[in-house]
């Protein structure tokens, strides 16, 4: 079975970096796995970050587009954008639902403060705090809850020492800070 995993959590959370520990699992699986993220499409030819939010929209929807073409290929896929608020989730868990992938949702948790020190993209504290609060906040919409193809993981990632975030539990029990739980 294909499978999408779906990331969500504030800006310098550690999405990215869980992301980088996902494609470093793959690697020699045989899986043929896409990333999408609305962050690319900000990316100006000098490879420097430029948002505009007028364009969020645009950036969002060649996400969801990129994904359903994924799927049409049958590539595992990590969804790599804040996915803060429930409704940004559904149009992900629909398509898991309408073409039977698994699915995990992964929620990028830290401490607000250590998460300011290390956003790269300069949202302004109040955006910042907002998003934060968000993620923290919300759950799965209720519709996918029990979905048996559906799992969602809190990853907590205030440690920097660089290494696994305790995905296959070879760094577990050396950093308290990096852990998984259910």
């Amino acid at each position: 079975m294909a499978h999408m995993t779906i990331m969500r959590g504030g800006p310098g959370s550690g999405k990215s970096r869980i992301v980088a520990n996902l494609l470093t699992l793959y690697t020699g699986s045989g899986h043929q796995l896409r990333v999408y993220s609305a962050d690319e499409f900000f990316i100006n030819d000098s490879g420097e970050y430029e948002f505009d939010p007028k364009w969020l929209g645009r950036a969002h929807g060649s996400c969801l587009k990129g994904c359903v073409e994924s799927i049409m290929r049958g590539d595992d896929i990590i969804i790599d954008n804040t996915n803060s608020k429930p409704q940004e989730l559904i149009p992900y868990l629909a398509l898991c639902q309408a073409f039977s992938y698994s699915c995990g949702v992964l929620r990028a948790l830290c401490d607000p403060e250590v998460a300011w020190a290390r956003q790269t993209h300069d949202v302004p504290r109040p955006k910042f705090d907002e998003i934060h609060t968000t993620v923290a906040q919300q759950k799965i919409p209720k519709l996918f809850r029990d979905a048996p193809w559906l799992f969602s993981k809190d990853v907590w990632t205030d440690c920097n020492c660089g290494v696994s975030l305790g995905l296959r539990g070879d760094h577990e029990g050396q950093c308290t800070n990096t852990y998984l739980q259910r």
